[in-house]
């Protein structure tokens, strides 16, 4: 994350303009060894949690795509999110951050900061609300979903896993 953070701060201010509100157009689908083929979508609120099959016990895996990409039936994170629950108890969230991944490049790296910031925030809703351990949390991102990972995983302390 260093090498991008550095490379961001030559870049005009003008062309960073950082999202706002970014939590409600960011998407958390929750897939379960109880839903592994609908989602529920996951928002942090407590109705959310409650409406949902999240079970706090199992480790969490997100799935982070990245630049350009979106989240869609056969696409990669879904084949991994189904070989996962096929053989584990896991509680698997696909983040979709697609409204700010789109180009310009620079633009899309910059929103990975705010965005990861954003992750972070709800995993920290996660953890108090569902008392949720941040070692069993593991965050695989793609592209600039890797990077979105390392700037959520600055925030959270004992982070399981970042790939």
């Amino acid at each position: 994350m260093g090498y991008l953070t550095g490379y961001l701060k030559i870049i005009p201010k003008q062309l960073l303009n950082s999202p706002e509100n970014t939590n409600t157009s960011i998407h958390y689908l929750l897939y379960t060894p109880d839903n592994p083929e609908t989602p529920c979508y996951l928002e942090p609120s407590l109705d959310a949690l409650k409406r949902c099959p999240f079970d706090s016990s199992y480790p969490i895996k997100f799935l982070i795509h990245g630049f350009l990409s979106t989240i869609h039936p056969g696409g990669p994170f879904m084949m991994i999110k189904d070989e996962m629950l096929k053989i584990y108890q896991y509680n698997v969230i696909v983040v979709d951050w697609s409204p700010y991944n789109q180009p310009p490049y620079i633009q899309a790296a910059a929103n990975t900061l705010s965005v990861g910031h954003e992750l972070a925030n709800f995993i920290q809703f996660l953890q108090k609300s569902a008392d949720v351990d941040a070692k069993k949390i593991h965050l695989i991102g793609h592209s600039l979903g890797a990077h979105l990972s390392g700037a959520a995983g600055e925030k959270i302390p004992n982070l399981g896993r970042i790939t």
